[in-house]
C-alpha cells in the first residue's frame, strides 16, 4: 500500500475490542456538512441538494445560518400546541437511547436502547461506559495516598509539639499580665497533655518557686519592720521605705487592725512576732547585726505543715494572723507539689511501660499511629458511605455533605473504638437523614470537593488528630478547622471531581442560555475546558449527546430550545477544539489506553490530524445557526428562557464568530514550525514518546492516527469541497488541503525516519513520490454505485502537496516549509537509491500545472 509506512497491526490481543476506543471519545465533525448524522457515519454520496433553512438545522448540521426562512414556512410555530412535546427537551432530560447500560441509565440520561449498548456507546466505543460512569473522582486511590500522607505527619507532629511548647515558654517570659503571657499560657493549658511534657513540668516547678519568692518577700518585710521597731524604743525615729509602708498597711486592712496606735502600742509588732515565731525562725548576721530569717517551704511536706501550722494558730487565736493572699501563696505552691507528683508518677508509670510518650521516640511513634489509624478511619468511612449513597440515591445526588465534617469530628472525639464507632454512624446517619428531609435546594451550590478526600485533607487532619489537648473543645475546634483548611487546598489544588466540574459547566451553559450574552459564552466554555482538562472523555461525551439529542428531537423542539441547543454547541464544541489545540495531535483511540498526544509544545499548535479545526468549525457553525434564530426571534419580538431576546445578542455571537474565525485561520493558514514537527514526529517512531508519557504500541499509534485515521478524514470529508447544489465550498477546500497537509507531514517524518536509521530508503522514496497501486486504492466511503472504490489518483507527499496548494494557496507558510523538507528528504533519497524514483528539481513540481488526474480527482475537470 501506498500510504502505509508499517504493515497494517496485528489485531489486539488479551481480547481487546477493536473498533472506536478503549477509552472513547467522540469522532471529531467529520462530514459533507449536509447529511443528517455527519458525526459518526461517513458519507458514501453527495447529499440532495436544496438547502435547509438553517434555524430548522440540528447543531453543525449545516451551514448553519446566512439566509432567513421563507416566510409561513416554520412547520412548528410555538403557538402550535400540537407540535409540542408533551415535556420540553432539555440537555440534562433524560433521552431515551442514550443510557449506560442494559438495564441501567446514567441517573438523567435516560434508559437504553437496543441489547447492551446504546446509541451513545456506539458512537463512544464500547469500553467508553467504564468511565463515563465515573463522573465524580475516584477517592479509593486517594485513600491510599492520604493513609501515606497522615501517618507522615503523625511523624512530623512531635518536633512540632515540642516547637510549640518552646515558643509558648517563650513567650511567658514577657510575664504575667501581658497579651504574650496569655497566649503562651493558652497554648500549654490546651495543647500539652498531663504528664506528657517536659516544659509542664518546668511550669508547675516555675508555680512553685514563685510562690516562695512571694512567701520569703513577705516574711522579709515584716522581719525589717520588726527591727525597725525595736530601734525606735531606743530613740531611733522609725523610717519605713515605700514597700514596707505599702507592706504594713495592706497587713492591717486585710487583718482588721483598725486601732490608730497600733504602731505605736505594740500591737502590730506584737502580731509581726507572732508571724514570724510560727516558723521557728533563724537568727542570722546581716550587716554586723542579728535578724530573723524564717525557714522556706520548698518542699511538699514542708507547705503542708506551713498551712496546718497557721490554721491551727489562727484557730487558737480567734482571728487572723495571715492575709488571704499570703496564704493563697502557699495553697498555690500545694497545688503544684500536687501536680508536679501527678507528672512524675505517669512519667515512671510510661518508663515501666517502654519508654517516656511524649520527649522520646515513642512519642512519634504513638503520633504516626494516630495519623494511620484515624485517617483510614475517616476516608475509608467517608469512602464506604458515598459508594452507598451513590447507589442509593444516585451519583448525581445533591448533599450538604455534613459526613466530611462530622465524621472526624467522631472519630477523632469518640472514647475508645466503641465510642468513635457510635458517634460515625450517628454522624452518618444525621447526613443521610438531614439530605432526605432538607433536600439541598437547586440554586444553592453545594462544593462537590466537599465529597473528595485526598492527600490534602489527610495532612491537616492527621495533624489535628495528633496533637494533644486537654480540652475535647480546642480538640474540635482544630479538627473543624482542619477539615476546613483539607477542603480549601483540595479546591485550590486539586479542584472538584469530574462531576464536580461537569456541574460548573451545566450551571454555566444555563447561565448562558439565560443571559445569552458575551461574558456568560465565555464562561461557560471554560468550564467545559475545565472539564477536559479534568476528563477529556466526558466532555466529549457531553457533545456527543447534545448532537445526538438535537439531531433526534430536532422536528418537535421549539425555536427557544433549538437556540439553547446552538448556544450549548458552540460552548462545548469549542471548549473541546481549545483542549485539543492547546495539548498537541491526539493519538487514536483505537491505538492507545488513554488519551495520548503528541507535538505538544509547538507554537502556535499544528493540529495535525485537524482534530481541534473540526471541533472548532462545528461552534462556529451553531454560532451561524444561533444568529439566525436570534435575528427570527427578535423579529418576532419573543423571549427565551423567560428574558427577552436583544439586538446586542447578535453582536455578541459576531464577537464569538471573530474568536473563532481567529483560531481557525491560525490552524490552517499561521506559521507554524513544521521542522519541529518532524523532529517530534520521528522521535515518537523511534522511541514512542508523547506529551503524556511513552506507549508501548507506537507502531499501532502511528499507523491507525496518521494513517488510517487520515485516510477516513479525507474520505469522509472529500465531498466537503462542494455545497449540496454542487457550487464550490472554500471552507471545505481549505480543510481538505489542511489533512493533506497533515498527512503529507506524516509521511515525511517517516521518509525521514527510514533515512536517518539506514532502513529502506526505497520504501522512504515511495512515500515522497508514491505508487502506481496507492493511486489505484480509494479513500474509505468513497466507492462507485457497485461498491467498488473510487481510485484516489494520488499518492506520496509530491502529489498531496500539489493538491494542497491548488486547493488553499494561501497556507504558504507551512507549504513553504513542507516543501523543503521534501526536496532535502527526496535527494537524499536520491542518493540512496539513484536509480528507483523520478529525476527531477523536486521545487519544479510545486511551479508545474496540475495533472489531468488530480484536477479531475478534486472536480476541477471531467
Amino acid at each position: 500500500m501506498g500510504d502505509g509506512p508499517f504493515k497494517e497491526p496485528e489485531a489486539p490481543k488479551n481480547n481487546q475490542p477493536t473498533g472506536r476506543a478503549r477509552y472513547g471519545g467522540i469522532a471529531p465533525a467529520f462530514g459533507d456538512n449536509k447529511t443528517k448524522d455527519p458525526y459518526f457515519t461517513p458519507p458514501d454520496k453527495k447529499p440532495a441538494p436544496g438547502p435547509v433553512p438553517p434555524f430548522r438545522e440540528p447543531p453543525a448540521g449545516g451551514d448553519g445560518g446566512g439566509k432567513e426562512p421563507p416566510k409561513g414556512k416554520d412547520l412548528r410555530p410555538d403557538d402550535d400546541v400540537k407540535f409540542k412535546p408533551k415535556t420540553p427537551n432539555k440537555w440534562t432530560d433524560p433521552q431515551p437511547g442514550v443510557g449506560v447500560a442494559e438495564g441501567r441509565g446514567i441517573p438523567g440520561r435516560g434508559e437504553t436502547q437496543g441489547k447492551g449498548q446504546t446509541q451513545l456507546e456506539k458512537a463512544m466505543g464500547s469500553q467508553a461506559s467504564k468511565l463515563l460512569t465515573a463522573r465524580e473522582v475516584q477517592t479509593g486511590n486517594n485513600v491510599g495516598k492520604a493513609l501515606i500522607a497522615g501517618t507522615a505527619t503523625g511523624l512530623a507532629t512531635q518536633p512540632l509539639v515540642k516547637l510549640g511548647d518552646v515558643g509558648a515558654s517563650k513567650l511567658m517570659n514577657a510575664g504575667e499580665g501581658t497579651r504574650s503571657y496569655a497566649a503562651g499560657d493558652w497554648y500549654k493549658r490546651n495543647f500539652t497533655k498531663m504528664g506528657s511534657s517536659a516544659h509542664e513540668l518546668a511550669r508547675e516547678g516555675g508555680v512553685v518557686a514563685k510562690a516562695a519568692a512571694n512567701y520569703q518577700r513577705v516574711f522579709d518585710l515584716d522581719a525589717s519592720i520588726l527591727a525597725k521597731l525595736e530601734k525606735v524604743k531606743t530613740g531611733t525615729p522609725l523610717s519605713l521605705t515605700a514597700e514596707e509602708a505599702k507592706h504594713l498597711e495592706g497587713l492591717t486592712k486585710a487583718l482588721g487592725i483598725k486601732d490608730a496606735g497600733a504602731l505605736t502600742n505594740g500591737t502590730v509588732e506584737d502580731l509581726l512576732k507572732v508571724r514570724q515565731g510560727l516558723f521557728k525562725p533563724t537568727e542570722v548576721v546581716v550587716g554586723g547585726s542579728k535578724v530573723l530569717k524564717p525557714t522556706i517551704p520548698l518542699t511538699a511536706q514542708a507547705t503542708e505543715e506551713m498551712l496546718a501550722t497557721i490554721r491551727g494558730a489562727e484557730a487558737v487565736k480567734g482571728g487572723k494572723i495571715f492575709t488571704t493572699a499570703e496564704k493563697g501563696y502557699l495553697e498555690t505552691q500545694q497545688l503544684a507539689f500536687q501536680r508536679i507528683k501527678i507528672m512524675e508518677d505517669a512519667r515512671l508509670q510510661a518508663a515501666t511501660e517502654g519508654g517516656t510518650k511524649w520527649f522520646t521516640g515513642s512519642g512519634a511513634w504513638e503520633n504516626a499511629k494516630k495519623g494511620f489509624l484515624y485517617t483510614l478511619g475517616t476516608g475509608g468511612t467517608l469512602e464506604v458511605y458515598h459508594n452507598m449513597r451513590d447507589r442509593i440515591e444516585g451519583s448525581d445526588h445533591r448533599s450538604w455533605e455534613t459526613s466530611s465534617l462530622s465524621v472526624p469530628l467522631a472519630i477523632g472525639l469518640g472514647k475508645g473504638f466503641k465510642g468513635k464507632a457510635a458517634l460515625t454512624g450517628l454522624a452518618l446517619a444525621s447526613d443521610f437523614a438531614l439530605d432526605r428531609e432538607l433536600p439541598v435546594p437547586d440554586w444553592m451550590p453545594v462544593p462537590k470537593v466537599m465529597k473528595q478526600f485526598s492527600v490534602y485533607d489527610a495532612i491537616p487532619l492527621a495533624l489535628a488528630f495528633s496533637v494533644p489537648s486537654k480540652s475535647k473543645l480546642v480538640k474540635a475546634g482544630t479538627i473543624a478547622g482542619a477539615v476546613v483548611l483539607g477542603k480549601g487546598l483540595d479546591a485550590a489544588f486539586l479542584g472538584g471531581g469530574a462531576g464536580s466540574v461537569e456541574q460548573n459547566a451545566f450551571e454555566s451553559a444555563s447561565a448562558d442560555k439565560r443571559e445569552r450574552s458575551y461574558d456568560s459564552m465565555e464562561r461557560a466554555v471554560r468550564d467545559w475546558k475545565a472539564l477536559g482538562a479534568k476528563n477529556e472523555v466526558i466532555l466529549e461525551q457531553n457533545l456527543a449527546g447534545l448532537l445526538i439529542d438535537s439531531q433526534k428531537n430536532w422536528q418537535t423542539m421549539s425555536q427557544e430550545e433549538k437556540l439553547n441547543s446552538h448556544r450549548s454547541t458552540i460552548a462545548v464544541a469549542r471548549a473541546c477544539g481549545e483542549h485539543h489545540l492547546e495539548r498537541g495531535s491526539r493519538l487514536s483511540p483505537k491505538a492507545v489506553d488513554k488519551p495520548m498526544y503528541v507535538l505538544d509544545g509547538l507554537d502556535p499548535p499544528l493540529d495535525l490530524g485537524a482534530d481541534a479545526l473540526f471541533y472548532l468549525q462545528m461552534s462556529r457553525k451553531s454560532v451561524d445557526g444561533a444568529k439566525a434564530l436570534t435575528e427570527l426571534m427578535l423579529k418576532q419580538d419573543k423571549q427565551a428562557n423567560g428574558t427577552k431576546v436583544k439586538d446586542q445578542e447578535l453582536k455578541d455571537l459576531d464577537s464569538e464568530k471573530t474568536k473563532l474565525d481567529a483560531s481557525i485561520e491560525s490552524i490552517l493558514h499561521g506559521k507554524h514550525d513544521i521542522e519541529a514537527a518532524v523532529r517530534k514526529m520521528k522521535k515518537f517512531i523511534d522511541v514512542g514518546e508523547t506529551a503524556n508519557g511513552a506507549t508501548l504500541e507506537k507502531e499501532r499509534a502511528f499507523h491507525t492516527t496518521f494513517v488510517s485515521e487520515m485516510n477516513q478524514k479525507l474520505g469522509r470529508n472529500w465531498n466537503t469541497q462542494f455545497n449540496s447544489d454542487g457550487s464550490p465550498n472554500p471552507e471545505g477546500s481549505k480543510l481538505v488541503a489542511k489533512l493533506l497537509r497533515d498527512k503529507a507531514l506524516a509521511q515525511l517524518a517517516f521518509a525521514s525516519y527510514k533515512l536517518d536509521h539506514d532502513k529502506d530508503a526505497i520504501g522512504a522514496g515511495d512515500q515522497i513520490w508514491g505508487t502506481a497501486q496507492g493511486r489505484q486504492e480509494g479513500l474509505p466511503g468513497m466507492n462507485n454505485p457497485d461498491g467498488t472504490p473510487i481510485p484516489k489518483r494520488f499518492d506520496g507527499v509530491i502529489q498531496m502537496l500539489e493538491l494542497a496548494e491548488e486547493l488553499d494557496p494561501n497556507a504558504k507558510h507551512d507549504l513553504d516549509q513542507l516543501w523543503a523538507i521534501t526536496k532535502r528528504v527526496a535527494e537524499e533519497c536520491n542518493e540512496k537509491e539513484p536509480t528507483q524514483h523520478e529525476k527531477f528539481d523536486i521545487l519544479n513540481a510545486r511551479g508545474r500545472e496540475l495533472s489531468v488526474e488530480l484536477r479531475i480527482r478534486i472536480g476541477k475537470s471531467k
